[in-house]
């Protein structure tokens, strides 16, 4: 069965590969799953920035939970992180840094600020985002791994209020630069079509919270993933004939004559991602003609700043219009999830709940062939809450579901 490894020179970054079938029909398509790897572990210097809602829905267990948890968090921090806090309402205050944490006064200052943060009225999303972009671009020109944490239990109601217009912004204010942000909703009363966008433009990650008791622990979670990155700009590239076509399912990937180039984004300390494509053979292909993948990937070196390219990975060879040897289901029925899950996404934002629930059938029918028994209980629950009419609850939950799902990280 097709399936080929390959490993960058410094040996930190691992990519295994494996097509479901050996063959491919004219015109058909052949699911292919890459599994990447990080070899390395390092602790990196952690350049924070935290955007908290201080909006008056937040008032009550809210904002006591969301205070508990960046003091908690600012204890994890190590000498030569920097941290910066943002507090938003109708518009966006820089109440603490970026300042590099140098002892710990510096952390009882920021502690003190925290804990004495106040409601305002409004919820002013778009220039909240610009404004951390702005501060994380600037705590970060010194080196380091730069983040955003973004913690909201509303929709925006002062300033730019229009989703995709946020959007456009944000990708303004990034600029060239890849600033992942980690967004976080509180509650049933915020826009998850939104954070999702937010978290899928900047290569970030999606988290609802529905018990606060869980904000503490994912907070640190994501922090501390952030400061054990070991590769940046990631991207894998797949190098085919000029007859076929690579569809790739939850990332980000562009394509150029007789290769296609997906975006894997960042690579913490023991991460396994794994990206899931299928490969399409051209109507105009023969039957017995020979379709070979070969694979490459690069990244920025985060400790060395300084980019690495693998060599090319033997050919990953597919025959077409023969009848298969062989099957692996594993590697089908991932990439069919995977691929669900992108759909659930796109049901989500256009807010069509029966097809979200045929998705979730499908995750869920997915997640048993692949004996993920955690999974399957994550997606029957949500499906449960859908059918007893709970429909904000199991929407955003769905949301953080299928954009993990989709990017090979759940």
């Amino acid at each position: 069965m097709p399936s080929v490894a390959l490993t960058d020179p410094l040996q930190q970054v691992r990519v295994e590969v494996s097509a479901a079938a050996d063959a491919v029909p004219p015109g058909g398509t052949v699911p292919v799953l890459a599994r990447i790897i990080s070899l390395a572990s390092a602790r990196q210097r952690l350049v924070l920035t935290i955007a908290l809602d201080v909006s008056p829905s937040m008032d009550g267990e809210r904002i006591f939970f969301a205070k508990y948890a960046i003091i908690n968090l600012l204890d994890k921090l190590e000498p030569g992180d920097v941290i910066a806090i943002i507090a938003f309402c109708r518009k966006p205050a820089l109440v603490y840094g970026p300042k590099k944490i140098e002892s710990g006064e510096d952390l009882l200052e920021a502690k003190r600020i925290v804990a004495r943060l106040r409601l305002c009225p409004g919820t002013n999303i778009a220039d909240t985002l610009e404004e951390a972009i702005r501060v994380a671009k600037q705590a970060a020109e010194e080196g380091g791994v730069a983040r955003v944490i973004f913690l909201t239990d509303g929709e925006p109601t002062v300033g730019e209020k229009r989703p995709g217009k946020i959007i456009e912004r944000l990708y303004k204010a990034l600029g060239e630069d890849e600033i992942p942000v980690v967004a976080i909703g509180i509650g049933k009363d915020y826009n998850e079509e939104l954070l999702m966008e937010i978290a899928d433009a900047t290569n970030g990650s999606l988290e609802h919270i529905s018990d606060l008791l869980e904000l503490d622990k994912f907070i640190a979670r994501e922090a501390m993933k952030a400061a054990q990155i070991v590769a940046k700009n990631v991207q894998l590239v797949v190098n085919h004939p000029i007859w076929a076509e690579v569809m790739v399912y939850g990332r980000k990937y562009r394509r150029q004559k007789g290769s296609t180039i997906i975006d894997v984004g960042y690579l913490s300390s023991g991460e396994v991602v794994d990206v899931a494509m299928e490969v399409k053979a051209g109507e105009e292909a023969p039957d017995g003609a020979r379709l070979p993948l070969t694979f490459r990937v690069k990244y920025i070196d985060q400790t060395r700043n300084y980019p690495i390219e693998s060599g090319e990975s033997e050919p990953l060879e597919l025959l077409v219009g023969v009848k298969p040897t062989e099957v692996i289901e594993y590697v089908k029925n991932k990439v069919e999830m995977m691929k669900a899950s992108v759909s659930l996404k796109e049901a989500l934002k256009q807010r069509d709940y029966r097809r979200v629930v045929e998705h979730l059938r499908v995750i869920a029918e997915g997640t048993l062939s692949l004996g993920d028994l955690d999974l399957r209980e994550k997606t029957i629950d949500i499906l449960e809450m859908l059918e007893r009419g709970e429909v904000e609850e199991g929407t955003k939950r769905a949301a953080s579901l299928a954009h993990k799902l989709a990017r090979g990280e759940e």
